[in-house]
């Protein structure tokens, strides 16, 4: 804070005190509390009152005890002095300043040469003068202006600041930037700063709550995780929103030779020291213990079938580096998850050539997240008993026998959520791309099937069926009947594109590519607008395009919204 000021006041003339001086007390007393963002004004202070003091003191509009009043010899600074418009010396004068009849009035000033200088307000017919007061800073190489603070009061909230400038901080309204947030709002430490504001969180790592651990970009808010990259140092417990723990993570590289071999009689819980297998990694899994298993592409495939213990075992198995890594599992399962487990999957493709593995995965009595995946080739993509599966931004092709074969005897356990993904391009001898079997809820939500030939329809409800399917902004394109003898009535169809093409020439209007099994939607073709987007609905398409993001917005049916 300065101690000596160069100000410029406009004031009205007539008003019966010091203007300049009664500026500075203004000032003074907002300095006073600029650091706890609000203004305190004494009344009583001397220079809000003539400069009137006791005998044998003196008005100081720096001084806060006594109302101002101090000694004679207590004033070091001139401009301190009640109606001491020069820095000559201490004086007793407390004559404040008046109009005059005459338009122009003249004072002496001092400035920092030691230059008396003649200062002239002129006064228009407005009455409205300026005055200006100088004094001596000698930290100060010439002479700086200011008219008033731009605010007083409250640091957060304050109706005099606004914009990108929303604080009051030193009597001046500023953005966050060089700010310390967290002490300006507790619980926003990040800086936001367009819009200048103090936010909870602009990525995960200002996130420290572990209810709420991962930053919701759009919101600026902290929030419970739904994506495991919202968890860069192990994965995302998707049904608890927490991030798993640190302490347990596994790598799994087979590379044999290099810098860092594996060893699956090692640890493993490094990079630099990984496990060879998959199966190798799933036998030090502990119950309770919640754990990530990293897999990276080695110079050889996963062969060996991978079995998760029994049990209340939580784990997330994700790849790391750039390549993705397989599973190539000639007959058994790829994959076993069995009664107990809660077990995550993401970017781990599984597949034969020829198709051999009949399911790629089993799943019996557990809950099953598969993000990201590519599982094709195989006999059967999966097959499931009274478990609770969720197939998420993934493609699902090339099968002989079969995509999804959930089975249930209590549709409180057996359910399938099946969002954003492709069950496309096969031939199965068996069934199409869904098979329900006996009590089984399913939900299908931006999806696409296409392509799939077999001798049922591409949804088929058998043994018994007593569930419910629900079919929402997808895109089921087959023969006549899509959905068999079995579903009738059990199912719901909700702004869906369907349609009878069953050949690939004769999609060449509606997909514009058929790589892989992924059918990306043609621009303005017949799944534009095909669908409506509501609040909760997933925010971007199978391969990351952001959706409309608007509660009721036309949107691409299926998988896949193309970008212009």
């Amino acid at each position: 804070m300065r101690s000596t000021w160069t100000k410029t006041l406009k004031h009205r003339i007539g008003s019966a005190g010091s203007a300049p001086t009664l500026a500075r007390a203004l000032a003074l007393a907002g300095s006073l509390a600029g650091l706890a963002g609000c203004l305190v004004t004494n009344k009583n202070h001397c220079g809000l009152n003539q400069g009137a003091c006791g005998d044998g003191l003196m008005c100081s509009v720096c001084a806060v005890d006594n109302n101002g009043c101090v000694q004679p010899d207590e004033i070091v600074d001139a401009a301190c002095m009640f109606g001491g418009e020069t820095t000559s010396g201490p004086t007793t004068a407390t004559e404040p300043l008046t109009s005059s009849t005459s338009p122009t009035t003249t004072e002496s000033t001092v400035d920092p040469t030691g230059t008396t200088t003649a200062v002239s307000p002129t006064t228009t017919s407005d009455t409205t003068t300026d005055d200006t007061v100088t004094t001596e800073d000698p930290t100060l190489t010439g002479s700086e202006t200011t008219v008033g603070p731009d605010c007083m009061g409250d640091v957060v909230g304050n109706p005099m600041c606004g914009g990108d400038l929303p604080y009051c901080i030193d009597l001046k309204c500023v953005g966050c930037m060089g700010q310390n947030c967290g002490l300006i709002e507790p619980g926003k430490p990040a800086c936001e700063e367009t819009s200048g504001l103090c936010v909870e969180c602009l990525q995960h790592s200002d996130c420290l709550n572990d209810d709420k651990p991962a930053c919701d970009k759009d919101t600026a808010t902290c929030k419970a995780c739904s994506d495991h990259d919202e968890c860069p140092a192990t994965a995302c417990d998707l049904e608890t929103g927490m991030c798993l723990p640190e302490s347990c993570v596994f790598y799994v590289d087979l590379t044999k030779s290099g810098e860092f071999p594996c060893d699956d009689a090692g640890a493993g819980t490094t990079q630099q020291t990984p496990l060879c297998t998959l199966q190798k990694a799933a036998t030090l899994l502990q119950v309770d213990k919640p754990c990530t298993i990293k897999v990276k592409a080695g110079t050889q495939f996963q062969t060996a079938p991978t079995i998760i213990p029994a049990g209340n075992i939580t784990v997330a198995i994700i790849h790391y580096g750039n390549t993705l890594p397989s599973l190539q599992v000639p007959m058994d399962p790829a994959l076993t998850v069995q009664a107990g487990n809660r077990v995550y999957m993401r970017r781990i493709a599984i597949t034969n050539s020829p198709p051999t593995a009949n399911p790629a995965i089993e799943c019996t009595g557990a809950a099953l997240w598969l993000d990201n995946q590519r599982i094709s080739n195989t006999r059967t993509a999966l097959h499931a008993l009274d478990c609770k599966v969720h197939v998420r931004q993934s493609i699902i092709f090339g099968h002989t026998f079969g995509g999804l074969d959930i089975q249930g005897t209590d549709i409180n356990k057996a359910q399938l959520w099946l969002e954003n993904s492709y069950i496309t391009s096969m031939m199965s001898s068996i069934f199409g791309a869904v098979r329900l079997i006996g009590a089984v809820k399913a939900d299908v939500l931006y999806s696409t099937i296409a392509l799939v030939k077999s001798v049922v329809p591409p949804f088929e409800c058998i043994g018994g069926f007593s569930g419910t399917i629900n079919v929402r902004n997808s895109a089921v394109i087959g023969p006549d009947p899509r959905f068999g003898a079995g579903c009738m009535g059990k199912v719901t169809i909700t702004t869906t594109y369907e349609s009878t093409e069953s050949m690939q020439p004769e999609l060449i209007g509606t997909f514009s590519t058929f790589n892989g099994g992924q059918l990306q939607a043609k621009i303005d073709g017949p799944l534009t607008d095909g669908a409506v987007w509501k609040t909760g609905d997933p925010k971007v398409d199978q391969d990351g395009t952001p959706r409309p993001k608007v509660d009721g917005a036309a949107d691409y049916a299926g998988a896949d919204r193309p970008v212009r």
